[in-house]
């Protein structure tokens, strides 16, 4: 695990975010969600929610909690690829090459979920 931390050179908050998020995942797996953590980092650069936040640390947010119900890889990347839509050019294709179908369908329902707004 440490080798794929160094390897994709997260900040140093960014390399223990990363190992929380990973804790039970498989080497193979913790490398997916370090790709998934760089593809955020690059695609929300410095960009805030519309209330202020910005929107890697929203998705570092969501991914340590689904990581703390101790769900799969997939639901972990999903989380922190939240807002790829909006975001990172080419998502869906990206999605589905880098990460499977499985998470480039997560994303997209999270996508959907956002755009639900209260009556």
């Amino acid at each position: 695990m440490v080798s794929v931390v160094h390897s994709l050179q997260p900040s140093s908050g960014e390399a223990e975010t990363l190992s929380r998020l990973c804790v039970g995942l498989p080497v193979e797996a913790a490398a997916r969600a370090a790709a998934a953590l760089a593809l955020a980092r690059d695609g929300y650069g410095d960009k805030e929610l519309g209330t202020g936040e910005a929107i890697l640390q929203h998705a570092l947010g969501m991914a340590l909690i689904v990581a703390s119900l101790d769900l799969d890889a997939d639901a972990r990347i999903a989380a922190l690829l939240f807002a790829a839509s909006d975001h990172v050019p080419d998502s869906d294709e990206r999605l589905k090459v880098g990460f499977g179908d499985t998470v480039a369908g997560l994303v997209a329902g999270l996508h959907r979920l956002g755009s639900l707004r209260p009556l």
